[in-house]
């Protein structure tokens, strides 16, 4: 028997080629389109998950709330917290911490010097928490002594050439810390939050944080809880730590501090607006966007293939008819319809899977990551064989109870019709269908219209061919910045120079301290908030515009600690009337105990500017001078660069820094292509989705085709009737159309509410985007695209079956 319904079953699929190469199409498109975006999701819900003991890690982050009641959240927190968790928490297995590292630093080996990025101080227990593989080295005592410094895999090799000569060498950090080498560590995996090419011994620099206050946060701290530990009860028992150790320190100045925690595994797709998180991050809205996409196609694929096999229903009802009359009870009609439906989804999957593998190389440069399919994962093949069975089942049921409920009697006389709730299904899987892909076209522009906008807004200031040179405290060289900006100044190519604690676009742009700040009401009240240092000419070269007041002037000398200026964010925090004269305490101790001699007054206000992506809301801002001399303190060079000659100009550059520092290499970047990296991963997510949104606008015009087949084929006899009586083409193509543009109209405006939920959801990610409201013309302008869609499909349908001969029609009548 069920040899039969396998050679019934190829018989059908290849006497109806071109209804078999649509299905074909529709099926493997859409599942190989659905299997790419599985393993995508698959890899971001994956980050962090690799460690052993993965769902008992996690990171507790602080927030501040100081006396204008505002918390302030940060990822990181105080050195002390620890040691403090270690001793009072016995859920608390390990806790351990890494100080925050992100620029390029120096490393060194004999001759051979070259510059790490991110390189990270941690504590000796860091292997004990998290699960690194030392190729090389004992993971309990590699971070135990000072001076210690575990590598990576790839650069021990960049270092010495091979990992087993790594080991007991000892290499140069900044050029004065001599650390030896303790262990050689596999390369952090792609799907990590963390990401580090080496780490240095927290012992190291201990000495440094010997007499902390707890008003700093520059350490990431993780903790290993026990098995079954209930957290939500922990993480409110862990707030006591503010009373036991922080609060007779804060009371002054009545601030508060707490605690948050963060599972280890969520940290990747957290979305919390921590100011100072410099981990890469991924996007979770985007993964709920692309899940649905996913679920569409894959159910649009078989509605496809339900629409098609009813359109083909006047074809297939003589065979049911005749089966019937030969004794075949329906539940065997139905399973000869079903496997039909599975052997066409088998072959399609087989078709996907090539399409998968053909597509990944491309697949995984856009999306800058090493997907694959791992046939040796028996999770992953039975997750693929349930594929098959749902679609093909899903596919296969409505046409297969459909068909197999035609009377013998009715069928073999030509006058078969469905029923109407038949009708009103296949009714509402065409609004489904025309839904989904209005929504497409709402999202896909809405994302591309987003991506145009952010690299086109202004910023604030000018940040075109604005070089930004690295530079590190030398003792031994204090004038070198100054001798390098004297001669960079003497070429006619470079416009400006300037000097620079932070850059923007670069880890948040600034740093954030707490201050006294002189209040609307002459009170002084600490604050936190984000502060940059720069030379005389940064406000100048890189435009930024003044709103009050003055830029530093070179001629008062007390503009040095005796002025700031502020933007206008500031203003609007302190709700200033009147900004200039107000006063601000810059050195302070960690949580704003003035040092005298160090109260500035406000001097100026500049316009807003951003200093970050868009994704985030500009933040009050003070910037302070750096003093003429010590420019070798500030960190960042600015060179504005003409566009004329820029190779040569370039080129001088270079030369200059190597004339006045022969130790520390030549890197630069320029400022405006920082500013892309910020927007890279969305612009690669928008790539990803415009990609498969078209892809599902694709396959859903397939399936147009079936409804309209379907359609004509139903109305045959009534089209060559009206033939007969004289109608014309154009006068049945506007009788056939009217209620098939009616379900267009009503897709429409499902699909529109769709898209404006989904889009307006999508936006919240941006602090800087345009109102969902200025988009009208795309909700507009996509339901016109599906009518224009529709009428062609049906239009060709029509002119297909008008010219089938009415006598053919009707001689059975």
């Amino acid at each position: 028997m069920l040899k039969n319904y396998f050679k019934i079953s190829f018989r059908n699929l290849t006497r109806h080629k071109v209804y078999t190469l649509i299905n074909l199409a529709g099926l493997s498109i859409g599942m190989a389109c659905a299997l790419l975006l599985y393993l995508y999701i698959n890899d971001e819900l994956s980050f962090d998950r690799y460690h052993k003991k993965a769902g008992q890690i996690y990171r507790v982050s602080s927030y501040y709330e100081l006396a204008d009641k505002k918390p302030q959240y940060f990822a990181s927190s105080n050195v002390n917290l620890a040691g403090a968790l270690s001793r009072d928490y016995p859920e608390v297995l390990q806790a351990t911490r890494l100080h925050r590292g992100t620029a390029k630093k120096p490393l060194t080996y004999k001759d051979k010097k070259l510059y790490a990025n991110g390189i990270q101080y941690a504590d000796s227990n860091y292997f004990q928490v998290f699960s690194h593989r030392l190729i090389k080295g004992n993971p309990k005592t590699a971070l135990s002594k000072p001076n210690s410094i575990v590598l990576t895999r790839t650069l021990a090799k960049k270092l010495f050439g091979r990992v087993g000569n790594a080991m007991g060498k000892v290499v140069q950090l900044f050029d004065y810390q001599n650390n030896t080498v303790t262990g050689v560590m596999e390369d952090i995996p792609a799907n990590s939050h963390l990401k580090f090419p080496a780490l240095v011994s927290f012992a190291t620099i201990k000495d440094s944080y010997t007499n902390a206050g707890w008003g700093s946060a520059n350490f990431l701290t993780y903790v290993l809880l026990k098995p079954n530990t209930d957290i939500n009860q922990f993480r409110k028992k862990v707030q006591s730590i503010f009373d036991k150790y922080i609060a007779a320190e804060f009371k002054p100045f009545n601030a508060k501090a707490g605690f948050l925690l963060d599972a280890l595994t969520d940290l990747y797709l957290l979305d919390f607006p921590y100011e100072d998180e410099v981990t890469i991050r991924g996007n979770r809205s985007y993964l709920y966007i692309l899940g649905a996409v996913a679920l569409f196609i894959l159910i649009i694929a078989a509605i496809n293939y339900m629409n098609l096999a009813t359109a083909r229903s006047a074809g297939r009802a003589k065979e049911v008819g005749i089966r019937k009359v030969v004794g075949s009870y329906r539940s065997q009609l139905v399973v000869q319809f079903l496997l039909e439906s599975l052997i066409l989804t088998f072959f399609s999957f087989i078709i996907s899977i090539v399409l998968v593998e053909l597509s990944l190389p491309y697949f995984n440069y856009i999306a800058e990551k090493q997907l694959f399919i791992d046939y040796s994962n028996f999770s992953i093949i039975g997750l693929l064989l349930a594929v098959i069975v749902f679609v093909g089942v899903l596919s296969g049921s409505y046409p297969a109870f459909f068909l197999s409920s035609f009377q013998p009697v009715r069928v073999l006389k030509g006058k078969y019709v469905s029923n109407r709730n038949a009708s009103f299904l296949r009714r509402g899987l065409v609004i489904f269908q025309f839904s989904v892909s209005i929504t497409m076209i709402i999202g896909t522009w809405i994302v591309y219209n987003q991506l145009q906008y952010i690299r086109g807004k202004d910023l604030g200031f000018n940040k075109d061919k604005v070089l930004i040179l690295r530079t590190f405290p030398d003792s031994t060289n204090v004038k070198r910045n100054a001798n390098i900006r004297a001669d960079l100044l003497k070429s006619k190519g470079i416009s400006g120079v300037a000097f620079t604690s932070n850059v923007p676009a670069q880890d948040g742009g600034s740093n954030t301290n707490a201050y006294p700040v002189e209040t609307a009401d002459g009170k002084m009240v600490v604050t936190l908030t984000h502060i940059i240092a720069i030379g005389h000419d940064y406000i100048h070269m890189m435009g930024l515009k003044v709103k009050q007041g003055r830029f530093f002037n070179k001629d008062l000398p007390q503009d040095t600690s005796k002025a700031v200026i502020v933007n206008e964010a500031f203003v609007k925090k302190m709700k200033w009337k009147k900004a200039l004269g107000k006063k601000i305490h810059l050195e302070v101790d960690s949580l704003g105990k003035l040092r005298k001699g160090y109260d500035a007054s406000v001097v100026g206000v500049v316009k807003n500017f951003h200093l970050t992506s868009l994704h985030k809301k500009i933040d009050p801002l003070i910037l302070r001078l750096i003093p003429i001399g010590v420019e070798t303190e500030a960190g960042f060079m600015l060179v504005r660069v003409k566009a004329q000659n820029l190779k040569k100009n370039l080129r001088y550059i270079k030369d200059i820094w190597y004339k006045h520092d022969k130790k520390y290499a030549f890197e630069s970047y320029f400022l405006d292509a920082k500013f892309e990296e910020l927007y890279k991963a969305d612009e690669k997510r928008g790539e990803i989705f415009m990609a498969f949104s078209g892809l599902t606008i694709f396959i859903a015009c397939l399936g147009l085709l079936g409804l309209a087949s379907f359609t004509a084929e139903q109305r045959v006899k009534e089209i060559g009737m009206r033939k007969v009586l004289g109608a014309s083409i154009p006068s049945i193509l506007r009788l056939l159309s009217f209620d098939f543009l009616r379900l267009v109209v009503w897709a429409s405006l499902f699909g529109g509410i769709a898209g404006a939920i989904m889009m307006y959801q999508w936006l919240q990610n941006f602090a800087y985007h345009k109102p969902l409201y200025t988009h009208w013309f795309v909700f507009v302008f996509s339901g016109v695209i599906a009518l224009f869609i529709a009428l062609l499909t049906v239009s060709v349908q029509v002119l297909k079956v008008s010219q089938v001969n009415p006598i053919e029609v009707l001689k059975d009548e």
